[in-house]
Protein backbone atom coordinates (compact mmCIF):
# COMPACT_ATOMS: atom_id res chain seq x y z
CA UNK A 1 0.00 0.00 0.00
CA UNK A 2 1.25 3.34 -0.83
CA UNK A 3 1.91 5.70 2.38
CA UNK A 4 0.13 8.35 2.73
CA UNK A 5 1.55 12.08 2.92
CA UNK A 6 2.44 13.01 6.49
CA UNK A 7 0.20 16.10 7.45
CA UNK A 8 1.14 18.33 10.28
CA UNK A 9 -1.09 20.47 12.82
CA UNK A 10 -3.34 22.87 10.50
CA UNK A 11 -1.34 26.08 9.49
CA UNK A 12 -2.29 29.42 10.74
CA UNK A 13 -2.81 32.32 8.95
CA UNK A 14 0.37 34.09 8.55
CA UNK A 15 2.26 30.64 8.18
CA UNK A 16 0.20 30.03 5.43
CA UNK A 17 1.30 33.37 3.65
CA UNK A 18 4.66 33.00 4.56
CA UNK A 19 4.52 29.35 3.22
CA UNK A 20 2.62 30.53 -0.22
CA UNK A 21 5.72 32.96 -0.65
CA UNK A 22 8.17 31.06 -0.11
CA UNK A 23 6.21 28.67 -2.95
CA UNK A 24 6.05 31.55 -5.40
CA UNK A 25 10.00 32.49 -4.69
CA UNK A 26 11.20 28.95 -4.91
CA UNK A 27 9.12 28.73 -8.61
CA UNK A 28 10.13 31.81 -9.85
CA UNK A 29 13.64 30.94 -9.31
CA UNK A 30 12.74 27.41 -10.63
CA UNK A 31 15.52 27.22 -13.61
CA UNK A 32 12.75 26.65 -16.22
CA UNK A 33 11.98 29.96 -17.78
CA UNK A 34 14.20 32.06 -15.15
CA UNK A 35 15.48 34.44 -17.90
CA UNK A 36 11.71 35.56 -18.94
CA UNK A 37 10.74 35.93 -15.09
CA UNK A 38 14.10 38.01 -14.52
CA UNK A 39 13.31 40.36 -17.48
CA UNK A 40 9.70 40.81 -16.68
CA UNK A 41 10.34 41.61 -13.23
CA UNK A 42 13.68 43.46 -12.92
CA UNK A 43 13.11 45.40 -16.22
CA UNK A 44 9.71 45.76 -17.42
CA UNK A 45 7.54 46.23 -14.47
CA UNK A 46 10.30 48.81 -13.28
CA UNK A 47 10.25 50.37 -17.12
CA UNK A 48 6.21 50.09 -17.10
CA UNK A 49 6.39 52.27 -13.47
CA UNK A 50 8.83 54.53 -14.46
CA UNK A 51 6.78 55.39 -18.22
CA UNK A 52 4.22 55.79 -15.95
CA UNK A 53 5.21 57.97 -13.31
CA UNK A 54 7.57 60.32 -16.19
CA UNK A 55 4.04 60.57 -17.87
CA UNK A 56 1.17 60.91 -15.45
CA UNK A 57 3.10 62.51 -12.40
CA UNK A 58 6.42 64.40 -13.28
CA UNK A 59 5.88 67.90 -13.32
CA UNK A 60 6.48 69.09 -16.83
CA UNK A 61 10.12 70.73 -17.20
CA UNK A 62 10.66 74.04 -19.39
CA UNK A 63 14.19 74.80 -21.03
CA UNK A 64 15.36 78.47 -21.87
CA UNK A 65 18.46 78.60 -24.42
CA UNK A 66 21.14 81.72 -24.72
CA UNK A 67 24.13 81.90 -27.01
CA UNK A 68 26.70 84.14 -26.18
CA UNK A 69 30.79 84.85 -26.40
CA UNK A 70 33.33 87.53 -24.35
CA UNK A 71 34.81 89.66 -26.99
CA UNK A 72 37.51 92.37 -27.30
CA UNK A 73 37.65 95.01 -29.08
CA UNK A 74 41.34 94.08 -30.27
CA UNK A 75 41.63 90.82 -32.54
CA UNK A 76 42.93 87.97 -31.59
CA UNK A 77 46.29 87.40 -32.75
CA UNK A 78 46.33 84.20 -35.17
CA UNK A 79 47.13 81.15 -33.97
CA UNK A 80 50.08 79.00 -36.01
CA UNK A 81 49.21 75.32 -36.65
CA UNK A 82 51.66 74.30 -33.12
CA UNK A 83 49.68 76.46 -30.82
CA UNK A 84 46.72 75.34 -32.33
CA UNK A 85 47.51 71.78 -31.73
CA UNK A 86 49.01 72.58 -27.89
CA UNK A 87 45.32 74.67 -27.48
CA UNK A 88 47.66 77.62 -26.44
CA UNK A 89 45.00 79.74 -23.91
CA UNK A 90 44.23 83.02 -25.14
CA UNK A 91 43.24 85.83 -22.70
CA UNK A 92 39.89 85.82 -24.24
CA UNK A 93 39.52 82.08 -23.44
CA UNK A 94 40.32 82.75 -19.83
CA UNK A 95 37.90 85.00 -19.38
CA UNK A 96 35.43 83.03 -21.11
CA UNK A 97 36.06 80.18 -18.44
CA UNK A 98 35.81 82.46 -15.91
CA UNK A 99 32.17 83.76 -16.84
CA UNK A 100 31.53 79.83 -17.56
CA UNK A 101 32.38 79.09 -13.87
CA UNK A 102 30.63 82.02 -12.49
CA UNK A 103 27.56 80.93 -14.50
CA UNK A 104 27.70 77.87 -12.29
CA UNK A 105 28.83 79.56 -8.74
CA UNK A 106 26.87 79.28 -5.91
CA UNK A 107 27.35 83.45 -5.88
CA UNK A 108 25.24 83.55 -8.93
CA UNK A 109 22.51 81.66 -7.74
CA UNK A 110 22.91 83.48 -4.73
CA UNK A 111 22.17 86.92 -6.83
CA UNK A 112 19.20 85.08 -8.99
CA UNK A 113 17.48 83.88 -5.88
CA UNK A 114 17.36 87.37 -4.74
CA UNK A 115 15.88 88.64 -7.65
CA UNK A 116 13.33 85.87 -8.52
CA UNK A 117 13.19 83.46 -5.33
CA UNK A 118 14.51 80.83 -7.16
CA UNK A 119 14.44 78.45 -3.85
CA UNK A 120 10.71 78.69 -3.21
CA UNK A 121 10.19 78.04 -7.42
CA UNK A 122 11.87 74.85 -7.07
CA UNK A 123 11.32 73.79 -3.51
CA UNK A 124 7.43 74.48 -4.29
CA UNK A 125 5.52 71.10 -3.18
CA UNK A 126 2.98 71.60 -6.18
CA UNK A 127 5.66 70.07 -8.31
CA UNK A 128 6.95 66.40 -8.36
CA UNK A 129 9.11 64.79 -5.59
CA UNK A 130 11.90 63.29 -7.98
CA UNK A 131 12.82 66.81 -9.65
CA UNK A 132 12.19 69.38 -7.46
CA UNK A 133 14.35 71.00 -4.32
CA UNK A 134 14.52 70.73 -0.64
CA UNK A 135 12.47 73.01 1.48
CA UNK A 136 15.35 74.15 3.23
CA UNK A 137 18.35 73.42 1.39
CA UNK A 138 21.86 73.65 2.14
CA UNK A 139 24.28 75.88 0.66
CA UNK A 140 25.89 72.39 -1.06
CA UNK A 141 22.62 71.20 -1.72
CA UNK A 142 21.41 74.12 -3.81
CA UNK A 143 24.94 74.48 -5.71
CA UNK A 144 24.46 70.78 -6.60
CA UNK A 145 20.30 71.73 -7.81
CA UNK A 146 21.61 74.80 -9.87
CA UNK A 147 24.82 72.71 -11.35
CA UNK A 148 21.80 70.40 -12.21
CA UNK A 149 19.23 73.07 -13.75
CA UNK A 150 22.26 75.17 -15.47
CA UNK A 151 23.79 73.89 -17.92
CA UNK A 152 27.00 75.82 -19.82
CA UNK A 153 28.78 74.57 -22.42
CA UNK A 154 32.25 76.13 -24.11
CA UNK A 155 33.84 76.08 -27.76
CA UNK A 156 37.09 77.00 -27.18
CA UNK A 157 37.11 76.87 -31.14
CA UNK A 158 34.51 79.32 -31.87
CA UNK A 159 34.43 80.96 -28.23
CA UNK A 160 30.83 80.10 -27.62
CA UNK A 161 29.54 79.90 -24.48
CA UNK A 162 25.63 78.35 -24.21
CA UNK A 163 23.63 78.23 -21.39
CA UNK A 164 20.35 75.88 -20.99
CA UNK A 165 18.37 76.71 -17.95
CA UNK A 166 15.94 74.24 -16.58
CA UNK A 167 12.57 75.39 -14.15
CA UNK A 168 8.96 74.49 -13.63
CA UNK A 169 7.51 77.05 -16.19
CA UNK A 170 8.17 78.72 -19.08
CA UNK A 171 8.41 82.31 -18.19
CA UNK A 172 10.75 81.58 -14.62
CA UNK A 173 13.32 79.74 -17.20
CA UNK A 174 13.15 82.82 -19.23
CA UNK A 175 13.44 85.02 -16.35
CA UNK A 176 16.91 82.75 -15.34
CA UNK A 177 18.39 82.82 -18.55
CA UNK A 178 18.00 86.64 -19.28
CA UNK A 179 19.19 87.25 -15.43
CA UNK A 180 22.53 85.17 -15.84
CA UNK A 181 22.96 86.77 -18.85
CA UNK A 182 22.60 90.12 -17.19
CA UNK A 183 24.87 88.96 -14.26
CA UNK A 184 27.53 88.07 -16.73
CA UNK A 185 28.00 91.12 -18.84
CA UNK A 186 27.95 92.76 -14.97
CA UNK A 187 30.88 90.56 -14.05
CA UNK A 188 32.61 91.37 -17.57
CA UNK A 189 31.77 95.01 -16.71
CA UNK A 190 33.60 94.71 -13.83
CA UNK A 191 36.39 92.54 -14.60
CA UNK A 192 37.13 95.91 -17.12
CA UNK A 193 36.71 98.22 -14.79
CA UNK A 194 39.06 96.93 -12.13
CA UNK A 195 41.66 95.84 -15.35
CA UNK A 196 41.84 99.50 -16.41
CA UNK A 197 41.96 101.04 -12.88
CA UNK A 198 44.29 98.75 -11.98
CA UNK A 199 46.48 99.49 -15.15
CA UNK A 200 46.04 103.28 -14.84
CA UNK A 201 47.06 103.09 -11.05
CA UNK A 202 50.13 101.74 -11.61
CA UNK A 203 50.93 104.56 -14.60
CA UNK A 204 49.92 107.19 -12.08
CA UNK A 205 52.26 105.80 -9.45
CA UNK A 206 54.96 105.80 -11.75
CA UNK A 207 54.24 109.30 -12.91
CA UNK A 208 53.89 110.15 -8.64
CA UNK A 209 57.13 109.02 -8.61
CA UNK A 210 58.67 110.86 -11.33
CA UNK A 211 57.31 113.99 -10.46
CA UNK A 212 58.94 113.61 -6.47
CA UNK A 213 61.64 113.04 -8.43
CA UNK A 214 62.14 115.87 -10.25
CA UNK A 215 60.96 118.26 -7.00
CA UNK A 216 64.02 116.75 -5.36
CA UNK A 217 66.11 117.48 -8.13
CA UNK A 218 65.14 121.01 -8.66
CA UNK A 219 65.23 121.76 -4.65
CA UNK A 220 68.59 120.68 -4.90
CA UNK A 221 69.54 122.49 -7.76
CA UNK A 222 68.26 125.84 -6.28
CA UNK A 223 70.20 125.00 -2.72
CA UNK A 224 73.29 124.58 -4.34
CA UNK A 225 72.87 127.64 -6.38
CA UNK A 226 71.70 129.75 -2.82
CA UNK A 227 74.82 128.24 -1.19
CA UNK A 228 77.26 129.14 -4.18
CA UNK A 229 76.29 131.93 -5.33
CA UNK A 230 77.28 130.72 -8.70
CA UNK A 231 74.65 129.90 -11.25
CA UNK A 232 76.77 127.85 -13.74
CA UNK A 233 79.81 126.72 -12.31
CA UNK A 234 80.72 125.44 -15.42
CA UNK A 235 80.63 128.02 -17.37
CA UNK A 236 83.18 129.78 -15.16
CA UNK A 237 85.45 127.12 -14.73
CA UNK A 238 85.12 127.25 -18.56
CA UNK A 239 86.14 131.25 -18.57
CA UNK A 240 88.74 130.75 -15.71
CA UNK A 241 90.38 128.16 -17.90
CA UNK A 242 90.16 130.50 -20.60
CA UNK A 243 91.73 133.38 -18.83
CA UNK A 244 94.88 131.15 -17.70
CA UNK A 245 96.06 129.62 -21.02
CA UNK A 246 95.84 133.25 -22.01
CA UNK A 247 98.25 134.41 -19.29
CA UNK A 248 100.50 131.34 -19.87
CA UNK A 249 100.63 132.38 -23.49
CA UNK A 250 101.48 135.91 -22.42
CA UNK A 251 103.87 134.97 -19.88
CA UNK A 252 105.94 132.61 -22.27
CA UNK A 253 105.74 135.23 -25.27
CA UNK A 254 107.41 137.71 -22.25
CA UNK A 255 109.91 135.34 -21.40
CA UNK A 256 111.20 134.75 -24.97
CA UNK A 257 111.36 138.56 -25.24
CA UNK A 258 113.33 139.25 -22.54
CA UNK A 259 115.82 135.94 -22.48
CA UNK A 260 116.28 137.67 -26.40
CA UNK A 261 116.79 141.00 -25.02
CA UNK A 262 119.51 139.42 -22.36
CA UNK A 263 121.80 138.46 -25.39
CA UNK A 264 122.41 141.79 -26.46
CA UNK A 265 121.36 144.33 -23.64
CA UNK A 266 122.76 145.19 -19.85
CA UNK A 267 120.56 143.72 -17.07
CA UNK A 268 120.23 146.98 -16.23
CA UNK A 269 118.54 148.78 -19.32
CA UNK A 270 115.00 149.75 -19.63
CA UNK A 271 114.12 147.72 -22.18
CA UNK A 272 115.32 144.56 -19.82
CA UNK A 273 113.42 146.03 -16.32
CA UNK A 274 110.18 146.28 -18.67
CA UNK A 275 110.17 142.90 -19.42
CA UNK A 276 111.30 141.76 -16.24
CA UNK A 277 108.09 143.30 -14.48
CA UNK A 278 106.09 142.82 -17.18
CA UNK A 279 106.62 138.49 -16.73
CA UNK A 280 106.69 139.28 -12.77
CA UNK A 281 102.78 140.73 -13.50
CA UNK A 282 101.74 137.95 -15.59
CA UNK A 283 103.26 135.67 -13.31
CA UNK A 284 101.23 136.73 -9.90
CA UNK A 285 98.32 137.39 -12.07
CA UNK A 286 98.26 133.70 -13.87
CA UNK A 287 99.06 131.96 -10.17
CA UNK A 288 95.74 134.39 -8.42
CA UNK A 289 93.68 132.77 -11.43
CA UNK A 290 95.33 129.18 -10.64
CA UNK A 291 94.36 130.22 -6.91
CA UNK A 292 90.61 131.18 -8.31
CA UNK A 293 90.77 127.99 -10.11
CA UNK A 294 91.61 125.54 -7.73
CA UNK A 295 89.38 126.90 -4.86
CA UNK A 296 86.43 129.04 -3.86
CA UNK A 297 87.42 132.14 -2.44
CA UNK A 298 85.16 132.21 0.07
CA UNK A 299 84.61 128.61 1.46
CA UNK A 300 88.41 127.26 0.19
CA UNK A 301 86.19 124.54 -2.29
CA UNK A 302 87.73 123.64 -5.19
CA UNK A 303 86.27 124.89 -8.12
CA UNK A 304 86.30 121.55 -9.79
CA UNK A 305 84.61 120.07 -6.97
CA UNK A 306 81.59 122.56 -7.69
CA UNK A 307 81.51 121.59 -11.15
CA UNK A 308 81.44 117.76 -10.57
CA UNK A 309 78.70 118.67 -7.93
CA UNK A 310 77.09 120.60 -10.33
CA UNK A 311 77.36 118.12 -13.29
CA UNK A 312 75.78 115.53 -10.81
CA UNK A 313 73.05 117.77 -9.82
CA UNK A 314 72.24 118.54 -13.84
CA UNK A 315 72.52 115.11 -14.70
CA UNK A 316 69.70 114.27 -12.33
CA UNK A 317 67.32 116.83 -12.81
CA UNK A 318 67.72 115.38 -16.51
CA UNK A 319 67.25 112.15 -15.97
CA UNK A 320 64.20 113.18 -13.37
CA UNK A 321 62.61 115.08 -16.63
CA UNK A 322 63.35 112.52 -18.64
CA UNK A 323 61.30 109.68 -16.45
CA UNK A 324 58.56 112.29 -16.16
CA UNK A 325 58.05 112.63 -19.64
CA UNK A 326 58.11 108.17 -20.33
CA UNK A 327 55.70 108.13 -17.15
CA UNK A 328 53.30 110.41 -18.54
CA UNK A 329 53.53 108.59 -22.04
CA UNK A 330 53.18 105.29 -20.29
CA UNK A 331 49.94 106.62 -18.65
CA UNK A 332 48.66 108.23 -21.68
CA UNK A 333 48.97 104.49 -23.53
CA UNK A 334 47.88 102.55 -20.33
CA UNK A 335 44.85 104.91 -20.77
CA UNK A 336 44.22 104.21 -24.27
CA UNK A 337 45.34 100.67 -24.09
CA UNK A 338 42.30 100.30 -21.30
CA UNK A 339 39.81 101.52 -23.49
CA UNK A 340 41.45 99.36 -26.53
CA UNK A 341 41.04 95.68 -24.53
CA UNK A 342 38.08 96.30 -22.73
CA UNK A 343 35.85 93.00 -23.19
CA UNK A 344 32.18 92.67 -23.67
CA UNK A 345 29.44 90.45 -23.74
CA UNK A 346 27.90 89.85 -27.46
CA UNK A 347 24.76 88.13 -27.24
CA UNK A 348 23.78 86.96 -30.05
CA UNK A 349 20.95 84.33 -29.45
CA UNK A 350 18.88 85.94 -27.17
CA UNK A 351 17.70 84.21 -23.97
CA UNK A 352 14.02 82.17 -25.61
CA UNK A 353 10.72 81.75 -24.02
CA UNK A 354 9.62 78.21 -24.50
CA UNK A 355 6.70 77.15 -25.50
CA UNK A 356 6.43 73.50 -24.73
CA UNK A 357 8.13 71.26 -21.78
CA UNK A 358 11.03 69.32 -22.87
CA UNK A 359 11.18 67.51 -19.85
CA UNK A 360 10.70 64.71 -18.73
CA UNK A 361 10.72 62.92 -21.96
CA UNK A 362 8.94 59.56 -20.49
CA UNK A 363 9.60 57.36 -23.65
CA UNK A 364 13.72 58.32 -23.69
CA UNK A 365 13.76 58.40 -20.48
CA UNK A 366 12.03 54.63 -19.84
CA UNK A 367 14.14 53.71 -22.80
CA UNK A 368 17.20 54.49 -21.02
CA UNK A 369 16.05 52.72 -17.70
CA UNK A 370 15.84 49.39 -19.20
CA UNK A 371 18.59 49.40 -21.30
CA UNK A 372 20.33 50.05 -17.70
CA UNK A 373 18.54 47.92 -15.92
CA UNK A 374 19.18 45.12 -18.69
CA UNK A 375 22.66 45.52 -18.72
CA UNK A 376 22.48 45.36 -14.84
CA UNK A 377 20.86 42.18 -14.79
CA UNK A 378 22.88 40.82 -17.58
CA UNK A 379 26.19 42.06 -16.06
CA UNK A 380 24.81 40.44 -12.71
CA UNK A 381 23.97 36.95 -14.54
CA UNK A 382 27.08 36.68 -15.59
CA UNK A 383 29.08 37.25 -12.37
CA UNK A 384 26.23 34.81 -10.35
CA UNK A 385 27.61 31.97 -13.41
CA UNK A 386 31.14 32.96 -12.89
CA UNK A 387 31.35 32.15 -9.09
CA UNK A 388 28.80 29.21 -9.79
CA UNK A 389 31.76 27.39 -12.47
CA UNK A 390 34.38 28.25 -10.06
CA UNK A 391 32.33 26.85 -6.65
CA UNK A 392 31.43 23.76 -8.96
CA UNK A 393 27.50 23.75 -8.21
Amino acid sequence: MPKEPETGPPLTGAARLRQQATNLFSAFLSPKGLAKRLITALVLLPGLLVFLYLSLWASDMYISEAKFAVRGQNAAPAMDALSSLFRVTTSTQSDSYIVLNYITSLDMCDKLDAKLDLRAHYSNRANDIWFRLWKHPTQDEMRDYWQWATTVAYDPDTGILSVEVKAFSAEMAHKICQGILENSEALVNAMNERARADAISQAQLEVNRAEERIRKAQAAMRAYRERTIILDPQAVATGLYGVVNELEAAATKTAAELAEALTFMQGDSPRVIQLRNRLEVLQKQLEAEKQRLAGDLKQDVPLSALVSEFQSLTLEEEFAQKQLTSAMASLETARVQADAQSLYIEAFERPTLPDESLYPRPVYFTFIFMVTALLLLGLVSLIIAAVREHAGF
